[in-house]
C-alpha cells in the first residue's frame, strides 16, 4: 500500500497515524517499509515489530533511547489502535534474541537466555499460506481468559515457568513442553486450530517433530516446530507447507544509520 498524503490526519494505516501524531510530526518526511514474510495476519509479530522500528526510529536523535521506554511506548501506541494485542511482541522486537518475561501491572522483567546454534538448528518453521486478521481471534481469546478458561492460561504460563527452570539446569526439552502447549492453546477457544493445523500438527509429529506450535493468535499463518535438523525437509515435503529460514536476532530493533 502507497499513501501520499499531506497531514498526518490524511493517513489510513493506523499505526503510522497514530505514531506520527504521538511525536507531534509536522515536518514532511518518507517511510519505507520492507519486511520478509507476508502481512496481514501471520502471527510473527510483525505489526509490533514494525511499530517498534517507526517508534524507534522517530525517538533516535543522536542519542538511543532505552530498551524499556522503547517497548512500553510501542505496545501502548499499538494497543491504542488494536485493543486486544499483549505486550510480549513489543518487546521480543525491542530486545531481541530468547528472553524470559513476565509481566507485571506497572512494570516487566526481561531476562535474557542464551540459546546455543545446535539447538536452534532444531526449529523448523512453515507458512500455511493462510492470513487472518488477528483483532478477533484475540479479541475471543481474551474473553476466553475472563469466562472459564482461565486455568488454561495459568498451565501456559506454568510451562514459561518450567522452560526456565529446565534452562538453568543446562538442559531444556523444547520439544515436549511445546506440545503441552500446543494441548493447552488449542482448547483455549474455538480459532487456534482447524481441520487442517490439525492436520498438518498430526502429520508433522508423525515424521519427526516432537512438537510445535501455530504462531500468534492461531487460525493459520506460521507454524513452528522442534525437530531434528535431518528432518526438516521431509516434514515440509509431507506438510505440503513452505519453509521458511531463519535465525533468532539476538540484537532486537536499532538504527543502522542516522
Amino acid at each position: 500500500m502507497t499513501e501520499n498524503v499531506d497531514t498526518v490526519e490524511d493517513i489510513r494505516h493506523d499505526i503510522v497515524r497514530n505514531v506520527l501524531k504521538n511525536f507531534k510530526q509536522e515536518r514532511g518526511l518518507e517511510i519505507v517499509s520492507v519486511a520478509d514474510i507476508p502481512g496481514g495476519g501471520t502471527g510473527l509479530g510483525s505489526s509490533s515489530a514494525f511499530t517498534v522500528g517507526l517508534v524507534n526510529a522517530l525517538s533516535w536523535n543522536g542519542n538511543y533511547i532505552s530498551r524499556g521506554i522503547l517497548a512500553e511506548l510501542s505496545y501502548k501506541l499499538e494497543q491504542e489502535c488494536h485493543p486486544y494485542i499483549g505486550k510480549q511482541d513489543a518487546y521480543a522486537s525491542t530486545y531481541g534474541g530468547m528472553n524470559y518475561m513476565q509481566f507485571k501491572p506497572n512494570y516487566a522483567t526481561i531476562e535474557p537466555m542464551e540459546m546455543n546454534a545446535e539447538t536452534e538448528c532444531w526449529f523448523l518453521l512453515l507458512y500455511t499460506g493462510v492470513t487472518r486478521p488477528s483483532d478477533e481471534l484475540l479479541r475471543a481469546q481474551t474473553k476466553a481468559f475472563e469466562a472459564d478458561k482461565i486455568a488454561i492460561g495459568r498451565g501456559m504460563a506454568a510451562l514459561a515457568e518450567e522452560l526456565h527452570r529446565q534452562y538453568q539446569t543446562g538442559y531444556v526439552e523444547f520439544g515436549i513442553l511445546l506440545h503441552e502447549n500446543w494441548n493447552l492453546k488449542t482448547r483455549l477457544y474455538g480459532g487456534v486450530t482447524n481441520d487442517n493445523i490439525n492436520f498438518w500438527y498430526m502429520q508433522a509429529r508423525a515424521n519427526g517433530a516432537i512438537g510445535g506450535k501455530v504462531c500468534g493468535a492461531g487460525g493459520g499463518g506460521f507454524m513452528l516446530f522442534y525437530a531434528p535438523p535431518d528432518s526438516h525437509a521431509h516434514i515440509a515435503k509431507v506438510t505440503g507447507l513452505r519453509r521458511v529460514e531463519f535465525r533468532i536476532e539476538k540484537e532486537g530493533s536499532k538504527v543502522i544509520y542516522g
